[in-house]
């Protein structure tokens, strides 16, 4: 058998060649699409170059993106640039995911095919070419990633984190999971010093963070009415809305007849722990599917083609990531990637899932961190096997 050579000073310029090719093949396929949310974001823009100010109150945790859809409308009469802005990000993003592998498993080949998985998972590269904050919102996770994987406790590590933390929080409320996640990953980081704190002080702050982390869910509930949708019996976001049109679909929603109703007034998390207690039968079931739904990222409405080879390509990844975390042993980003996927798991289930699996962004980096370490240590296994002679 001829030996298989890997060249690691190749890897980069290739990396290269396939998000330049891929976004190629997506702008002649799709072009530059302008999505319904696409048009909010513009208004919002124009709103904020011309009053100086916010439109809305909830526009503060995306301020990041409509700030820069405002800054490059302002010279540009064209959504063109802030295209091709989070395009070029998307590929310092990809230069962060091999990086951030190719330290964790100590193997430029780990690095690498994360880098070609986060590119071929087309699903969420799409967002590149959309005016909308999931292309950003995916690349400061993916910069986060990076951070974690790199972090060694010095001073420029934490305000690193904290300036990453706060770009995500701000570019659109799914940020927040990458607070969460960093919280844990440095607590995690903390281990040692923490055993010499004594237990006293160790229980005041987890109280404080628990009231922080109360403080502020009741902070985005309130902004943001989750019991609206639900009480609507939404497994998908405003399916309610297409009743009568070839877009409903009769699976993803339920009569609200049999619903309980949320008690009257503002959104805030009392109103919504009232209601989920209301209908526990209901909560239990619509979560589970909107679950499952997130994480095979089929729908009933795709083709089967494309439910078929979706389901394919997530199994594929979930398998090199279950590898990729059993041959790791960096258990601090290990806990940060696990919360980022449990708590946008737990989002999910009190929300309404997506139509397009956008919601998913958020975990992907972490995922496909760990896949490729799982993709490469299958392939020295495979490789070594190839080169070994039998007797």
């Amino acid at each position: 058998m001829p030996r298989i050579a890997v060249k690691s000073s190749a890897f980069l310029p290739t990396l290269f060649i396939l998000w330049l090719g891929i976004h190629v093949i997506l702008f002649v396929h799709y072009g530059f699409r302008d999505l319904v949310d696409s048009g909010r974001y513009q208004t919002k823009a124009a709103f904020l170059a011309s009053q100086g100010n916010w439109q809305e109150q909830g526009d503060l945790f995306y301020s990041v993106y409509i700030g820069l859809t405002a800054l490059f409308g302002k010279f540009f009469n064209s959504s063109l640039p802030i295209l091709i802005f989070q395009s070029l990000l998307s590929g310092l993003a990809v230069v962060s995911i091999y990086r951030a592998a190719t330290k964790t498993f100590n193997d430029d080949l780990a690095g690498f095919l994360a880098g070609v998985i986060f590119l071929l998972w087309i699903d969420n590269l799409q967002w590149n070419l959309v005016v909308m904050t999931e292309s950003l919102a995916c690349s400061l996770m993916c910069f986060t990633v990076y951070a974690w994987v790199h972090f060694e406790k010095r001073a420029k590590d934490y305000l690193l984190l904290a300036l990453l933390v706060a770009l995500n929080v701000l570019t659109r409320p799914t940020g927040m999971l990458a607070l969460a996640g960093t919280i844990v990953f440095i607590a995690s980081q903390q281990n040692n010093e923490r055993r010499r704190v004594p237990i006293i002080i160790q229980s005041a702050g987890i109280l404080i963070l628990v009231g922080i982390s109360l403080a502020g869910a009741n902070a985005i509930f309130s902004l943001w009415d989750f019991t609206e949708q639900l009480s609507r019996g939404n497994i998908v976001t405003y399916m309610d809305t297409l009743q009568g049109t070839p877009l409903y679909v009769q699976s993803l929603h339920v009569n609200p007849s049999t619903i309980v109703p949320p008690p009257q007034g503002e959104g805030s998390l009392l109103k919504l722990l009232i209601f989920i207690t209301s209908n526990p039968a209901y909560i239990l079931q619509a979560g589970v599917w909107k679950i499952m739904y997130l994480l095979v990222a089929v729908r009933p409405y795709y083709s089967w083609i494309h439910n078929g080879v979706t389901l394919c390509w997530m199994m594929m990844v979930y398998g090199l990531f279950v590898r990729g975390v059993k041959c790791s042993g960096n258990v601090a980003v290990k806990r940060g990637v696990y919360t980022v996927i449990i708590v946008n798991i737990a989002l999910i289930f009190i929300t309404t899932i997506d139509w397009d699996n956008r919601f998913y962004v958020p975990m992907e980096p972490g995922i496909v961190l760990f896949a490729g370490g799982g993709a490469a240590t299958l392939y020295r296994r495979w490789k070594n096997k190839m080169e070994t002679p039998a007797y």
